[in-house]
């Protein structure tokens, strides 16, 4: 199954593939934080970051236009779904996804990233 998103939280029936399909990301979780009782547990939210080797720029456009940023909007609040690290099934989330960003060479988008933050599962 592929990697899919979608406007604004709680939205599991607008999710859509992402195309072109990031490299797998991994999910990093919050702090991980030592109790008194030296158990430890996981404080704040996961975040992940979605990764593109190389990008036409009609694929760039294509991204911004999937994912309702632009110059301008440097932020969306969506629904995201993704693989998780542990069993490798996916699981929707409600995240912030920052926009798409890469260094721009003879005409490609190279080393692209869209940061993904403040996720909660549903």
């Amino acid at each position: 199954m592929p990697y899919q998103f979608a406007a604004g939280h709680n939205n599991a029936a607008g999710l859509s593939n992402i195309s072109p399909q990031p490299a797998c990301p991994e999910i990093r979780d919050g702090l991980v934080r030592v109790a008194g009782n030296l158990l430890t547990y996981e404080d704040g939210y996961k975040s992940t970051t979605l990764k593109w080797s190389r990008l036409t720029a009609a694929q760039m456009d294509s991204l911004f236009g999937q994912f309702s940023v632009s110059s301008s909007i440097k932020s969306v609040l969506c629904t995201i779904r993704l693989k998780q690290d542990e069993d490798r099934a996916f699981s929707n989330y409600n995240a912030t996804l920052e926009r798409p960003r890469g260094t721009y060479v003879l005409g490609y988008w190279e080393n692209v990233t869209a940061e993904i933050t403040f996720m909660d599962a549903l």
